[in-house]
């Protein structure tokens, strides 16, 4: 079973940018046990705050010569964590300092262990994730078709032993220390999510209808509204969302509209709830900068402009905001239907071509590199999708690299069979990124037969959607 840690890497929010960006962290990693013919990656990843897209900060070759490889780096983002063989560890750091970890390759989760600086806390984060994954069950219809009796008892039993773990490593600590508070949270979240969720999917998987006491969501009074760091934890976000659904539930009513003006309705309900709950700006412009960014997405661009300029005012720091004003900024240049922008590409072969010379094909590019994992994940899946079509359905596959090691791009193109054009922008990859908004890999764009802009953030080949998509393009 894949496991994936919930990571957080935390830079304390009162030291200046220009400090942040000084920032130096060694990171000496030992594995033990390593006999594989094929040299593994480590990969450094951090995730946006606002859209969860990975971006790899740096990443390593193992040398199985040596005891340590070490990854340096500088941080540039409150979320990071380390992957290696598809298991993400976490990792927290707040100052200058030399951290050491070591695994075994044939037993890596369980075998984690840190030293050196913050080891405390990164220690305390690999026990509490081995503590979830040995208490949840492996599927939730286990769970939330238990009697509400066993199902309290249960939760309340994981929110003790998280609890033990927690004063475990914290004794030590200053308790209002940013992470520890942010953890603190993070744990009530994980305990409060599974209270949200249990009576309607109790419902759904028994189709039984449970009598709730009449104080049973009381609970709902202890979600913190004011303090930043909650909203690190992934946990708290996803709380948010399932308070806000609930609290929208409650007050809504029925009424004759169309689709359009039903997602219209909700979505100001949903403002006007983030604006009257909380009041610290920080996890309010957060959740505003969600919204907006929804908006976007549903083609409310003339709603979302009126929103932008009224909450512009509203938050001192801006600190979400310009995800939601760039991305308004992506789609007014590359929205549907806009014309495709011209570009310049050297395939492998060293023939130079235009992208409008393929006009009057359907084109599907994708955006990727070596260096991101999750571009070289989505590989077969492409191959995949492209065996699903024939030649003469007109569309075209190009896989174009982002980055300048040319022969570390051709030895993998050699050694690994990626269907389609593979080729390298010839123009520098930042025009490139400046005209279609690449800001991390990968990234996919579909390019109609007219030239057009069918869909500038095209799903993963690896999702459900991108196949009958394409196939839907085609066939129009």
């Amino acid at each position: 079973m894949k496991h994936i840690i919930l990571v957080s890497f935390l830079i304390i929010g009162i030291y200046s940018k220009i400090y942040s960006n000084q920032l130096s962290i060694s990171l000496y990693c030992k594995i033990s046990d390593y006999k594989e013919s094929k040299i593994k990656t480590i990969y450094l990843i951090r995730k946006e705050k606002i859209s969860q897209e990975e971006k790899t900060i740096t990443f390593v070759n193992i040398d199985t010569s040596k005891e340590f490889n070490i990854i340096k780096f500088k941080p540039e983002s409150t979320l990071l964590y380390l992957r290696y063989d598809n298991i993400d560890i976490p990792l927290f750091f707040e100052t200058n300092g030399v951290a050491y970890i070591s695994f075994s390759h044939n037993n890596i989760f369980k075998s984690i262990k840190f030293s050196g600086y913050n080891a405390a806390i990164n220690n305390y984060l690999i026990a509490k994730q081995i503590k979830l994954d040995s208490l949840l069950p492996n599927d939730i219809k286990s769970l939330y078709s238990l009697s509400p009796e066993n199902f309290y008892a249960f939760n309340n039993n994981v929110k003790l032993e998280l609890d033990k773990i927690y004063d475990r490593f914290i004794l030590n600590e200053k308790k209002d220390d940013l992470f520890w508070l942010y953890q603190k949270y993070d744990n009530f979240s994980i305990w409060a999510i599974k209270m949200m969720l249990y009576p309607s999917y109790h419902n759904h998987f028994t189709k039984e209808k449970i009598n709730l006491a009449s104080n049973y969501y009381s609970f709902l009074d202890q979600i913190p509204l004011t303090k930043n760091p909650a909203l690190l934890s992934q946990k708290y976000i996803q709380l948010l969302s399932e308070y806000f659904n609930f609290k929208l539930k409650q007050n809504s009513k029925r009424l004759n509209l169309t689709i359009k003006e039903e997602q219209i309705e909700e979505l100001q309900k949903r403002y006007d709830l983030i604006m009257s709950t909380f009041k610290g700006d920080d996890v309010k412009e957060f959740l505003i900068t969600q919204l907006l960014i929804t908006y976007l997405n549903l083609g409310f661009e003339d709603i979302f402009e009126k929103k932008i300029l009224s909450v512009k005012s509203k938050f001192k720091s801006n600190k979400y905001l310009h995800f939601a004003i760039n991305k308004q900024r992506s789609l007014k240049a590359i929205g549907y239907g806009r014309d495709a922008p011209d570009f310049t590409f050297t395939d492998i072969n060293g023939k130079e071509n235009k992208i409008s010379s393929f006009f009057g094909n359907f084109i599907f590019i994708n955006v990727w590199t070596l260096g991101c994992h999750p571009s070289l994940d989505e590989l077969p899946f492409l191959n995949n999708i492209q065996d699903q079509f024939q030649k003469n359905d007109k569309l075209i596959f190009l896989n174009l690299y982002q980055e300048n090691d040319k022969e570390n791009w051709i030895y993998y193109l050699n050694t690994n069979n990626i269907k389609g054009i593979n080729a390298i922008a010839s123009e520098s990859n930042s025009k490139f990124n400046e005209k279609y908004f690449i800001d991390s890999t990968p990234r996919y764009i579909i390019i109609d037969k007219n030239g057009k802009i069918a869909d500038a953030y095209a799903p993963r080949p690896s999702s459900n959607e991108l196949l009958p998509l394409l196939k839907e393009l085609i066939a129009k």
